[in-house]
């Protein structure tokens, strides 16, 4: 059985709790150019779990809110991103600026801080894992390899200097 793992955003100043998997957005910011679309999920309390977004509803997950991604730039909604916020009703959005990411929550009253968000966070790609040698390629022999290559190259020079010096006797 595959093991979910969710992050989880939750600053002091916001009245939800968001968790999403990091394999959702950064599928979204693979894409290429600005775009726009939904987040759907689960909403438990003051708790909101992203579990996909995209352009239409999965089956059994309801729209959580929206999102905004751009190639670069600062984490802030835009007055268009705002209006898109406010024709969904569930009140938070999500804006992706090149590799940094955060979430927009309504506050007590309703209203929704455009400017920056509670708290931004990286969603750069994880390092690419380091190629790994095959089997057959162990480093001791490649060593032996260019230490014979190394000798076979030394072994006429040396041979050269002998017979040079013999005949200069």
């Amino acid at each position: 059985m595959k093991m979910i793992q969710y992050r989880r955003w939750e600053p002091a100043q916001s009245p939800v709790k968001v968790e999403f998997r990091m394999e959702v957005l950064q599928g979204l910011r693979s894409r290429r150019g600005d775009f726009r679309g939904f987040l759907f999920g689960n909403r438990e309390g003051d708790v909101v779990r992203v579990v996909a977004a995209g352009a239409g509803a999965p089956e059994q997950l309801e729209t959580l809110g929206v999102y905004a991604s751009r190639i670069r730039g600062e984490v802030f909604l835009t007055e268009a991103d705002l209006e898109y916020a406010e024709s969904v009703p569930g009140g938070i959005a999500l804006v992706i600026a090149g590799e940094r990411a955060g979430f927009f929550t309504r506050d007590i009253n309703g209203s929704m801080q455009a400017v920056r968000s509670y708290e931004e966070f990286s969603i750069a790609a994880p390092p690419m894992p380091r190629p790994t040698r095959h089997p057959w390629q162990s480093p001791v022999k490649a060593w032996r390899r260019v230490a014979l290559a190394l000798g076979l190259l030394a072994g006429p020079v040396k041979g050269r200097s002998r017979r040079g010096a013999a005949t200069s006797r």
